[in-house]
């Protein structure tokens, strides 16, 4: 279906998906985040990769792909494991990091794929929100290699080298990149 779609060249590749579920059942993790749900192949992924009582909070501003993505998700078997978050996912992650009780414990994982300009808000927020041990993936890092073209200045590229460069020097994270799909970094917090 994805690839049919306006814009279906930003899908998780079928690699990242299986990394991520693998990674997901190495560190027992129960509780996720995805950041850019887009038509929910990788939440369907990271849900899958979750026990029968985890639980993958999926961000996702545009309302009708979030629609798409809960119809899969319910097809697979796995919608009860996702709560879909409609909105401004600065804002509602904002929300998380100021709520109580079961929305106040920490995460294991977390996933970043969306507006590439609030990246960095976003890996703040979720270096908030993971526990200590636990990752925070962000996509697109290698920026279909315009991150190394020194002519290549627009907004979106510039901000990911800043993103890149910010995780690079984090003490807060062990980090590695793979060239996987487009790119992706593996923050472990410390």
């Amino acid at each position: 279906y994805t690839k049919d779609v306006p814009a279906g060249h930003m899908k998780s590749s079928p690699e990242q998906v299986r990394l991520f579920a693998l990674l997901l059942k190495l560190m027992g993790a129960r509780r996720a985040i995805e950041i850019g749900v887009f038509t929910g192949y990788s939440a369907l992924g990271i849900a899958q990769a979750l026990p029968g009582d985890g639980v993958l909070y999926a961000f996702e501003r545009d309302p009708e792909v979030l629609e798409v993505a809960k119809a899969f998700w319910d097809k697979a078997g796995v919608g009860h494991k996702i709560r879909p978050v409609e909105g401004n996912a600065v804002e509602e992650i904002q929300r998380l990091l100021l709520g109580d009780g079961a929305e106040k414990e920490p995460f294991d994982f977390a996933f970043i794929d969306a507006n590439k300009r609030a990246q960095m808000t976003y890996y703040e927020q979720c270096l908030e929100l993971v526990r200590p041990g636990g990752l925070v993936i962000v996509d697109n890092v290698l920026w279909y290699g315009r991150v190394v073209d020194g002519e290549r200045n627009d907004k979106i590229t510039l901000a990911i080298r800043e993103l890149n460069e910010h995780m690079k020097n984090d003490e807060r994270v062990e980090l590695t990149v793979l060239p996987v799909g487009d790119g992706i970094a593996l923050c472990r917090k410390l």
